[in-house]
């Protein structure tokens, strides 16, 4: 869902379908038509922070497909380039110029991949501009094991934020490619797999394998613990004021959370089967969640 609360976007085996909210109806300019490689085993969806321009990942082993389209196009044209990385996240730089992008390592002699890293494409020709990545693999502060599960940029760019399953953690990085901080719960066996960041960048959320989410301060302070889901956490956003977090879930609940008392503040049954995804608008209006079903609905949800 866009930041400004006007699209809804999504993937699947078809191609991405982009539609107007609140209404869901089919948006006015519709995507160009995009070539496709092949079918995708899985893909990845993100708007810019302005919402003018969409950008889709879809990954068939070492190989992905990237995707950008400038919404604001009568006729939205896509910038398409395919990419030896099995690619595992992307999410767009603070200022919308860059589409940062973290990969999986694929354990195969036939495909031996890249180390993980994560690496900043230009929006406009697609260009290589910078690496997160180390000279050797083995390196210490190598970004994480395996693969990275998700990615955000701080909105004054002096800031990147990522996780991954396979390491446990959380980890901060400057826009020079250093490692600021690394966080992770004492004596914790489960992989992180979410996070998002609120707009001032004074705190954090983390989602964790045991269905459990972190609140973690800018100083990487654990501020809170949320818990209530029983299944795999599938999105989390913040509203714009960072007081609200709403996060997603295979248990069928969308739960809406208040972030400085760190409790749950109502839940949402949608139904019996899994949401993939969705989010709240920054503004805090819209609610939208998407179900393996294929059920798309929208809350007007003008928090209280």
């Amino acid at each position: 869902v866009s930041a400004r609360g006007d699209h809804l976007a999504v993937v699947s085996q078809d191609g991405v379908q982009l539609f107007d909210l609140p209404d869901l109806v089919p948006a006015s300019h519709q995507l160009a038509a995009v070539d496709f490689l092949q079918p995708a085993q899985t893909a990845h969806l993100r708007f810019s922070r302005q919402g003018d321009r969409l950008a889709a990942a879809r990954v068939n082993g070492a190989e992905s497909q990237l995707l950008v389209w400038k919404l604001d196009e009568t006729a939205p044209q896509v910038q398409s380039q395919t990419l030896d990385l099995s690619i595992s996240a992307i999410a767009f730089s603070h200022d919308d110029r860059a589409l940062l992008v973290g990969n999986a390592s694929i354990d195969n002699p036939d495909f031996p991949g890249d180390p993980v890293g994560i690496r900043a494409y230009a929006v406009e020709g697609g260009d290589l501009i910078q690496v997160w990545q180390p000279d050797d693999e083995h390196d210490l502060w190598q970004p994480h094991r395996m693969s990275i599960s998700d990615l955000a940029a701080g909105t004054d760019g002096t800031r990147l934020y990522s996780v991954g399953a396979r390491d446990r953690s959380l980890k901060i990085w400057d826009a020079q490619g250093d490692l600021l901080q690394t966080h992770k719960r004492p004596n914790n066996v489960f992989g992180a797999f979410r996070v998002a960041v609120t707009d001032d960048q004074e705190m954090i959320a983390v989602s964790w394998r045991d269905n459990r989410i972190t609140l973690v301060d800018r100083n990487g302070l654990q501020r809170g613990i949320l818990l209530g889901h029983h299944d795999v956490i599938s999105s989390l956003s913040f509203t714009l004021d960072g007081r609200t977090l709403v996060s997603t879930s295979w248990d069928g609940t969308i739960r809406i959370w208040d972030v400085p008392l760190a409790q749950l503040r109502t839940t949402l049954q949608v139904g019996p089967h899994r949401i993939l995804g969705g989010g709240i608008t920054a503004n805090g209006q819209w609610i939208v969640s998407l179900t393996e079903g294929g059920q798309l609905a929208v809350w007007d949800c003008t928090l209280p």
